[in-house]
């Protein structure tokens, strides 16, 4: 059983793409981590993912993974193997819906 601390990957879709939409829509995996890092550290500060947790940490790394997994499953972002996430033109539009 989790705690109620914890944070699900769905809770984090959306702010995962507010957040490679700033920069221009493209984005390397580490700093996709340390984004949603600082978002989970000012939106959920009592997050058993925030207390003295390194964003390079496997849970990170692992909750990271599957949000990029359903965001191209969404078509939100695109199907790519060099380790970039970017955004397609429906992944913006849900990040401002």
């Amino acid at each position: 059983m989790r705690s109620s601390a914890w944070i699900s990957p769905q809770k984090l879709r959306i702010p995962a793409l507010q957040a490679l939409v700033k920069p221009g829509g493209t984005a390397s995996l580490e700093e996709m981590l340390g984004d949603l890092h600082n978002y989970v550290l000012s939106e959920f500060p009592n997050s058993e993912l925030t207390v003295n947790v390194p964003f390079n940490f496997p849970p990170w790394q692992k909750i990271v993974h599957k949000i990029h997994r359903h965001l191209e499953k969404q078509g939100w972002i695109e199907k790519r193997k060099d380790g970039q996430w970017k955004v397609t033109e429906k992944g913006r539009s849900a990040a401002t819906a």
